[in-house]
Formats: C-alpha cells, structure tokens, sequence
C-alpha cells in the first residue's frame, strides 16, 4: 500500500505563543523552540498518489511511540463511518514498516491546499512578525500589528464567514442527526480547500450518544485527550450531574466565530483558572465591534485595542447569531438545524456551500508566499544558529591551540634558561 503513494515534503508548520504577541522576542522565542523541538510521533506530509495522480495529506504515526492508540483509532472508525459533504474524508489507513524498523500508521486525505482556519491566523502572524523582514529594514512593531490585523479582516470578514458557518452548521447537523458530538469545533479543525470547500476534521475526541444501554440524552465524561479548553462548552468543564448534549458543539462554534471575526481569541490572556471561572459565572463572549466602545472602555482599555476594534463593524444578525451559540446555559441554545434553517444570519445569504471566487481570492492573496517567507526565515535562522555554533567551536579550538601553543613556549624557554645556567 505504501508503494502507491509517493511523500514529497514535510509539512513543518510554525505555531506562536498563546500570548499572540508580534514582539520581536517572543517570536524569535517561538522560531527558536520550533526548530529545537523534539520530533513528534505523528509527522505529516504532502504526497502524490501514484494510481490516480492526485495531491494528498499522509500523517504517519509511529505506532513504536505511540501510547495512547484509542485516540487515532476512535478518530478512524469515527471518520469511516461518516459520509458528508462538509466532513474531511478519511481515504485510506493501513500499517506499514519504515526504513528503520519500526511501524508506522498511514492515514491517507485530500490534500487541504490552505490547510486550516488556524494555520491561516498563525501564518498571517508569522508573515508580520519582525523577524519575516528583510535585514537592515526599519522594524515598526506597531505598522506590524495593524498590517497584521488588517490582513486578518480582510480574510475573515462577516461575509467570508457566512458560507464558512454555512458548511459547519450542515456538518454538525449531519453529526447530531447521526447522535455524535464532535467536542473539538475550534480552528484547528476548519479547513478550506483550493476550490473554496469547507470541511470539518479532527474527528478524534468524537464521541457518540449510542451505547449498548440505548440512546444516551446526555454525556457526563470528560474526554481524556488533551482539548483546546478556550472551545469547550462550559457545561463539559462543570462536570456536575446534569451532563451535557450536542448543543456544545454550538457554544464550540460562537467561540470559533468570535476568533475569527476578531482576529484574536476571546480568552486570550486568561489562565486557566480564570477562564473556567469566567465561562460557569457567564463571562459575555462576543464580537468586538466599533459598537460596544463606550467611553468608560476607551479609558481603560488599551489605545491599541480601542483602535483594532473600531475597524471593525458587524451586523445585529451575525452579533445576534453568535449571541446565541454562547449562551451560557445549553437550554437556551439553538440546535444546529435550529440555525441553519431559521435564523435570519443564514437566510441574508445566498444559497452557497463554499467561499466564492472572489472571497477565496482574499484568502489566497499572499498566503502562499507568505508561508514560503516564513519558512525560507526559519531555514535562515537554523543557518545562523549552525554558523554561530560552527563559529563557537572553532574559537574554542583555536583558543586550546593558543593554549598549547604557550604551553609549548614555556616549556622552550625553561629548557633554554636550564641550558643557559648549566653552561655558566
């Protein structure tokens, strides 16, 4: 099986800090730690298959490393036994021995020409960062931000996001018709296709209301892997003996929405403590708009903020719309057929699946070399951390030749001072 699939790079992909700064320390910090990490036991690559010459994603896995093989295993079966338009396929898995022995799980998809809604936010950081220009330019950290910010509204604006929302309301509507909550609707889990398509993946904290005893009307585990707590519905960090349903894939969707119209997570700054308290005492989590400036806000709020927030304005349906995905009880939230069919945000828009032309070519405009500069950068800083060390060795050895160098010389001079005085 792995015969028919040729790999053709690896996908090296750079994350920032949770912080989300663009300072030039923290993300030398981040390309630092990227290029010293140690390696994962899932790599990915981008592939051809050799049969029917198409482009494809293949994520290997090193089963040798692996210890916790419910997860991947959870996320195949889940995937496999799922057909919808909006849900990333799974096109093939099997196992195979690498060079070294080991085995390897490969798992095959189309090949996501953007990747995810998340790589998209990190790249357009990555592209403003400090470190991404040219050496000897001028560095103004504040240009950066906005440009930044900028490049973010114009790819994830209300009406690019509508047929993005769209196509997840039809995936999860899909899900919790089939009684599957999907418990990790984030970013991360959004991809766009060169076309525009939008998909639903990371299946892999999936789980299903159908168990031997019957249909479950609530779930009250807590999933194992490690998820993405800023996206989680407030009702699943609880824990209390009401449980939750598949409404919080909906609290997970408002929280997604409001990332990507803002341009910066909700909760960004919060600890974890501070974010669990917020979200069981109601914290308001919405969009930030021009609309909700009052000037008791422009005083205490950073000019910098005050600033991102007034380019941005939202209609009263999308603000309405993600209103109601965040409440903070699961009882006043809408089901996702609730939405996709009757609220006024979805029935503004005409009736399309994928992103248009137009939009897709606000994506598309420079993310591609964008990611070629950042990681034409991050090879250039590997070449100067490996020069700099190439360096450092070198004057260490030169200073131990020095070293022997004087040794050597005082050894020929106290040979010549005995030789002096044994001739007086």
């Amino acid at each position: 099986m792995a015969k028919n699939y040729q790999l053709i790079h690896k996908l090296n992909k750079w994350r920032p800090s949770s912080n989300r700064t663009t300072s030039l320390k923290s993300v030398e910090d981040d390309l630092t730690s990227s290029l010293s990490s140690p390696p994962s036991i899932t790599v990915t690559y981008v592939g051809t298959c050799l049969t029917s010459r198409e482009s494809v994603t293949v994520k290997l896995t090193d089963l040798d490393e692996l210890t916790d093989f419910n997860v991947i295993l959870n996320e195949i079966l889940m995937t496999r036994s799922l057909r919808h338009a909006n849900i990333l396929p799974l096109l093939t898995c099997f196992a195979d021995e690498s060079d070294s022995g080991n085995g390897q799980l490969w798992r095959v998809y189309p090949h996501i020409y953007f990747g995810s809604c998340r790589d998209i936010l990190d790249w357009i950081e990555a592209y403003y960062s400090p470190l991404t220009c040219q050496e000897g330019d001028e560095v103004d950290e504040d240009s950066l931000v906005d440009r930044a910010d900028e490049q973010k509204r114009l790819c994830f604006n209300e009406q690019s996001l509508q047929p993005i929302t769209k196509s997840l309301l039809a995936a999860l509507d899909y899900l919790h018709s089939r009684h599957v909550i999907h418990r990790r609707v984030e970013p991360g889990s959004i991809f766009l296709a060169h076309n525009g398509h939008v998909y639903l993946g990371c299946l892999d904290s999936a789980v299903s209301l159908l168990s031997s005893d019957g249909l479950l009307r609530r779930l009250h585990d807590f999933p194992h892997e490690q998820l993405a707590l800023d996206y989680t519905a407030p009702e699943i960090l609880q824990q209390n003996l009401i449980g939750y349903n598949t409404k919080s894939d909906i609290y997970s969707l408002g929280v997604t929405l409001c990332e990507l119209a803002n341009g910066v997570n909700p909760f960004i700054g919060c600890e974890k403590a501070q974010m669990l308290y917020e979200k069981l005492a109601g914290y308001d989590v919405g969009l930030w708009d021009r609309s909700i400036l009052t000037p008791e806000i422009c005083l205490i709020e950073n000019p910098k903020v005050i600033a991102s927030v007034q380019r941005r304005y939202f209609s009263d349906k999308f603000r309405n719309f993600v209103d109601l995905c965040v409440q903070r009880s699961s009882v006043y939230r809408p089901s996702a057929a609730e939405l996709l069919t009757s609220h006024a945000y979805m029935k503004k828009m005409k009736l399309q699946t994928c992103l248009s032309t137009f939009q897709m070519s606000i994506v598309a405009d420079g993310i591609v070399d964008l990611q070629t500069k950042c990681l034409q950068r991050q090879q250039a800083k590997k070449s100067q951390q490996q020069k700099q060390q190439q360096q450092n060795e070198q004057s260490i050895n030169n200073s131990a030749n020095n070293v022997n160098n004087n040794h050597n010389t005082t050894n020929n001079n106290t040979t010549s001072t005995n030789s002096i005085s044994w001739n007086f």
